[in-house]
Parts: C-alpha cells; sequence; structure tokens
C-alpha cells in the first residue's frame, strides 16, 4: 500500500489557511474534493469535527492528520493542505500545523482505515521528507516529494 497511488494532485493545495475554529479550518480543508451534494459534504465534515472531539489528530511538528470512515463514500478520500505560515489546531507541541493530511474512507473498512493511517503515520515520522513537503510551493512538489520516498524507502 502506497500513500502516492490514492493521492491526486488536484487534491494538493499550497496556501495559506485562514486562522479560524476546528471546525472551520477542517471545512476549508474539505474544498481540496468535490462533493455529490451539500448533504454528504456536510456529513464529512460532521464525521471528522467529531473525530476531533475524541482527540486531536494534530500530531506535533506541523504536521496533523484529520481522518474519519464515513457512512456514503465508496472510495478512499485523501488530499494535502500545506500551509507555509501554520495555522493552531490544537497541536500535541502546541505549535502551528503546516501540513494537513486529510483521510476519509467508508465506514465499513475499518481495517484498511486504520492499516492507512499506520503507513501515513510512519512515513510521515520521516523529518527530511517532512521538511520537503513544508518546502513545497506547488501540489506537484508535494507529489515527488512522496513519490520519492516511498521509492526510495518502501520499495
Amino acid at each position: 500500500m502506497k500513500i502516492i497511488d490514492y493521492l491526486k494532485e488536484e487534491h494538493v493545495k499550497v496556501g495559506e489557511l485562514q486562522p479560524g475554529t476546528k471546525e472551520e479550518i477542517l471545512a476549508e480543508l474539505l474544498q481540496l474534493f468535490s462533493f455529490p451534494s451539500a448533504a454528504m459534504k456536510k456529513r464529512v465534515l460532521g464525521e471528522l469535527v467529531e473525530r476531533e472531539k475524541v482527540a486531536s489528530t494534530a500530531v506535533g511538528r506541523g504536521l496533523a492528520i484529520p481522518h474519519a470512515r464515513v457512512e456514503g463514500i465508496d472510495d478512499i478520500w485523501l488530499g494535502v493542505y500545506v500551509t507555509p505560515g501554520g495555522v493552531m489546531f490544537d497541536s500535541l507541541d502546541e505549535k502551528p500545523v503546516k501540513v494537513f493530511f486529510l483521510f476519509v474512507s467508508p465506514h465499513d473498512d475499518v481495517k484498511f482505515h486504520l492499516r492507512f493511517l499506520a503507513r501515513l503515520s510512519r512515513v510521515l515520522r520521516n523529518r527530511q521528507l517532512t521538511g520537503r513537503i513544508v518546502d513545497s510551493r506547488e501540489p506537484g512538489s508535494v507529489i515527488e516529494a512522496i513519490a520519492d520516498f516511498e521509492k526510495d524507502h518502501l520499495g
């Protein structure tokens, strides 16, 4: 399982996020995707917000992995938002988040969801990779950094 297999350039954005509540930031992150209906967008946002109430998905070192399993979703949704200035997101180290990996998966596929989160966490422990992502100024550079890392380190 490779992260790059689930990431499309149109789901990557580099730009400044406006500071706000977690729900406002999550709503902005969801702009990475097209939704079949306003109801589906509201459902996904609701699941992400509920997940954040359990524990913050901002893991420190400028990274956050907001994620949720959602009824009615048939595919894996993965998006990356790089915000060079960072935004506060209740991070474990109390520092701004500069890179968000937004992950949404089908509600019934718990095993895949957990395996993919573990893979993301393992890959994002690499400081050289995360530094390259933070320094990216265009979506293609983010994709290239992840592809290069997976090719060089994960086969």
